[in-house]
């Protein structure tokens, strides 16, 4: 998780990423714990979490697949799950968040619906496999320029996650594909929706360099092993920490403002 800035970076823009991804990974965390135990208390707490999700950005509320695919492939019937109280009080919990986030805030809602073509470079009008897979590509694209050790380490830890936890590998890959695709059919994808799918890579990734690291025998190998892995993220880290402390181009802006703009101006924003 240390070598990702998304979340970070995009709280810089726009403030409200960073607890939003906090709230994405306690509903797969709550995820986990209803597939291994399937006590109540995660159903709510999962609810909890895919509620503040919503109510801090909305498309959060997607990742509330992974609860809902756990419940499923516990084992047992279909039909007996779909009867549980406990996966209808997490769905009912959600939702009231949802609806309340509307009720404060009713531009979220008319902004949702907004033609997706003017927000974002998702294909608009007739779907086809084709541009799903258009699609598709931008986003891993995008996924492996600015996640490249987190995406490399996934893709090898992925076989070894399934092998050691098939069926909750399976709820996670599920997850992340099925985020992808209702991105693709009910909104459009930005830079920003990356967000969805990486908790879930980064779970991936994490399997991959410990299976990788544990397969050197000798200890100064794995030490080289680990500085080998984490030198890129910590040069990335190294020149973030630099540019920010650079001057911030909004005190730029607002001396200029302060300079030039008269007092009493009336400004306009939208």
């Amino acid at each position: 998780l240390a070598t990702s800035f998304l979340p970070l970076t995009f709280s810089h823009i726009a403030r409200h990423w960073s607890p939003s991804f906090l709230f994405m990974v306690g509903i797969l965390w709550a995820a986990y714990h209803i597939y291994y135990s399937g006590q109540k208390r995660w159903y709510v707490l999962a609810g909890v979490f895919g509620g503040l999700a919503v109510a801090t950005g909305i498309l959060g509320g997607i990742l509330m697949l992974a609860p809902g695919f756990a419940h499923l492939l516990r084992g047992g019937r279909i039909i007996d799950a779909l009867r549980s109280k406990a996966f209808w009080a997490m769905i009912v919990i959600t939702g009231f968040f949802t609806v309340l986030t509307f009720v404060i805030h009713p531009l979220i809602f008319q902004n949702l619906l907004a033609a997706p073509e003017v927000e974002g470079p998702a294909p608009a009008g007739q779907k086809s496999l084709y541009s799903f897979a258009e699609m598709a590509t931008i986003e891993l694209r995008d996924i492996a320029q600015s996640e490249t050790i987190i995406l490399i380490f996934a893709l090898i830890g992925l076989p070894f996650f399934l092998q050691r936890h098939r069926k909750f590998g399976a709820v996670l890959a599920l997850s992340a594909l099925v985020s992808v695709l209702a991105l693709y059919l009910f909104h459009y994808y930005l830079f920003h929706y990356v967000l969805l799918v990486l908790p879930i890579l980064i779970l991936f990734a994490g399997a991959g360099v410990y299976e990788l690291v544990k397969m050197a025998q000798d200890r100064k190998l794995r030490v080289l092993m680990m500085l080998a892995i984490f030198i890129l993220p910590a040069l990335i880290a190294l020149r973030f920490s630099y540019l920010w402390t650079l001057p911030d181009t909004r005190h730029d802006a607002r001396a200029y403002i302060l300079e030039h703009v008269p007092h009493d101006a009336r400004i306009i924003s939208y």
